[in-house]
């Protein structure tokens, strides 16, 4: 019966030493997978702050747009208040201008493209820039719905990172 018993005590001691070598084992793999998903995740926050970087440049890019159609309108309509006749300096490039006279005031030209222009009422360019504006923050608000869901995922990543790390 001592025999038996010395028998099962050095069987089940080796089974818990197997065990405990089966636990490493699986822990160590575990280990590295949690390494992976941690690589994975850094990627991903990289490539979502990327987009995140590139997104607000396209903002500040419209608002600049925004900012320089809204002058024009303000330019036009100061012309369509101005009296024919009237001496007026046209900007030619930043800071310098060309002194002349306004010959028409309801009137204007428009670029095309291929250096080809149209004369257009000044009322009919404003309904032009006013369709480009919404057209822009239109474009502004789905980058900006982009720009919150990125920001949410990052977040989200962080969180999986801190609670992958604590493990």
């Amino acid at each position: 019966m001592r025999q038996k018993k010395a028998f099962f005590n050095i069987t089940m001691a080796k089974e818990k030493n197997e065990k405990k070598v089966g636990t490493k084992l699986g822990t160590k793999q575990t280990e590295e997978e949690k390494q992976q998903q941690l690589q994975q995740h850094y990627i991903e926050m990289q490539m979502a702050s990327q987009q995140i970087n590139n997104i607000e440049a396209q903002i500040k890019k419209i608002d600049e747009n925004l900012e320089q159609l809204n002058a024009t309108t303000e330019a036009l309509e100061d012309i369509k208040n101005t009296k024919q006749g009237t001496d007026i300096l046209v900007p030619v490039g930043p800071g310098i201008f060309a002194a002349a006279k306004l010959d028409d005031n309801k009137n204007i030209k428009v670029n095309i493209g291929s250096k080809v222009t149209v004369e257009k009422s000044i009322d009919e360019a404003i309904k032009m820039i006013n369709k480009q504006v919404k057209e822009l923050i239109n474009y502004k608000r789905e980058l900006t719905d982009t720009l919150s869901f990125l920001t949410l995922q990052i977040e989200q990543m962080e969180e999986s990172i801190l609670k992958l790390s604590e493990e």
